[in-house]
């Protein structure tokens, strides 16, 4: 069953990204959610994402937020749908046969997809992950779980815009918790898969967005705006 508790009046609280995605996970738990991702779909950038790491690089490479069916048929409805359906109707699809497996493989049996337009520069889109069927859910139910991700993804771009929050990608969020870490570049280079002359173009374009000169004022700016990465799947120090 879908929790009645109010997720706007939580909500009202938040004055920071990490606090209005940590009240959202808390809330979506409720309802039986195991894990949550919210996509920039302009950018096609991951903002959050509690998904574990294997199931998230198979969608990336598999799919994409560009590409993928239920982003285009939420779009085009304005409706919640449930990915599992869709995934199941294009099973000749040797990509979302990869990404079924991976879902089932981290114990997740559905999931749910809602694109959300908050204003004419801004399109996310949110999915929620479940380790069991919706398949009982009422009408009243599934209504109720779209009003909660709209709630929370227009809340979710309101904060970041009142804050004057610059969009870090998700490796750029993943360098600040490194960085926070005391990673050197070559313990980031390894923790992240990727070249050391890339590591120093990471550094910098991080650095021209928050507008710092050092590491550790690019930790605290990032911390005060909710900006560190907190996801489960995070890299930490290899």
């Amino acid at each position: 069953m879908i929790c009645a508790h109010s997720l706007a009046a939580a909500l009202v609280k938040c004055r920071s990204e990490s606090a209005v995605i940590a009240t959202a996970v808390r809330h979506f738990a409720t309802s039986g959610a195991k894990a949550a991702a919210v996509y920039d779909f302009n950018t096609g950038a991951l903002l959050f994402s509690n998904f574990s790491r294997e199931l998230i690089s198979a969608y990336s490479e598999k799919i994409g937020v560009k590409r993928d069916p239920a982003v285009r048929i939420s779009a085009r409805s304005g409706k919640l749908v449930r990915i599992a359906d869709i995934f199941n109707s294009a099973l000749e699809d040797d990509g979302i046969q990869s990404v079924l497996q991976s879902a089932e493989a981290n114990g997740l049996a559905d999931a749910v997809g809602l694109f959300v337009t908050t204003n004419l520069a801004t399109s996310n889109y949110v999915a929620l992950g479940f380790d069991r069927s919706l398949s009982d859910l009422s009408d009243v139910e599934f209504c109720a779980l779209q009003c909660d991700i709209e709630l929370f993804a227009r809340k979710f771009t309101a904060v970041r815009k009142a804050t004057g929050l610059v969009r870090l990608s998700a490796r750029e969020r993943q360098f600040i918790r490194l960085a926070a870490a005391g990673a050197s570049d070559k313990e980031i280079a390894r923790s992240l898969q990727i070249a050391p002359s890339s590591v120093r173009t990471l550094v910098e374009r991080t650095f021209e967005k928050l507008k710092v000169s050092t590491r550790t004022e690019a930790v605290i700016k990032a911390a005060k705006r909710g900006q560190i990465c907190q996801c489960r799947s995070c890299p930490s120090i290899a």
